[in-house]
């Protein structure tokens, strides 16, 4: 799996809880909301060089409602996403919206460590393996792991944003 193509691939997800501007506190898909940028990528039991990871620096997933949006020059796309943060893991569906990954969902698992957001998903290619059980990629296992902190106040921009559209 090529970086942009993982982290397209990492990026297709389904429908979220819905979120509220009433609700009094977050939800935990609302927890996601907001700009994440790489700072450390694996595939297939291989990691991104510092050259690779410096080459996607302007890039990074944007949280926004049920959608994430993945901001790669080379491979930008845009998925829905689904997760269930009552399993253990985590577990994370993404539903390409666009591209050839259109309609096709990758499996996985997240963990959220306070601005830190890693994603573990399989290939759709490799779907028959089924969904990861753990953060660890190796060679031929069709997994991708990225993982991303939160840019400073890009949740409420996002938010910000969004109540600005209702009104």
């Amino acid at each position: 799996m090529r970086w942009s193509q993982g982290i397209l691939l990492l990026a297709a997800v389904g429908p979220a809880a819905p979120i509220h501007a009433d609700d009094p506190a977050p939800t935990k898909a609302e927890r996601l909301e907001g700009r994440w940028k790489v700072v450390a990528l694996e595939s297939d039991g291989r990691k991104a060089t510092a050259a690779e990871l410096e080459a996607m620096k302007d890039g990074g997933w944007t949280f926004k409602d049920a959608e994430v949006s993945i901001e790669d020059p080379n491979a930008p796309g845009k998925s829905s996403f689904k997760i269930d943060p009552d399993k253990s893991p985590k577990q994370i569906d993404l539903i390409g919206l666009e591209g050839p990954q259109k309609g096709k969902t990758m499996e996985g698992i997240y963990r959220l460590e306070g601005k830190r957001l890693t994603v573990c998903v399989r290939d759709v290619a490799a779907a028959g393996k089924g969904r990861p059980t753990e953060f660890v990629t190796k060679a031929d296992s069709g997994l991708g792991l990225i993982t991303l902190e939160s840019v400073a106040g890009s949740a409420e921009l996002c938010r910000s944003a969004a109540e600005g559209f209702e009104q």
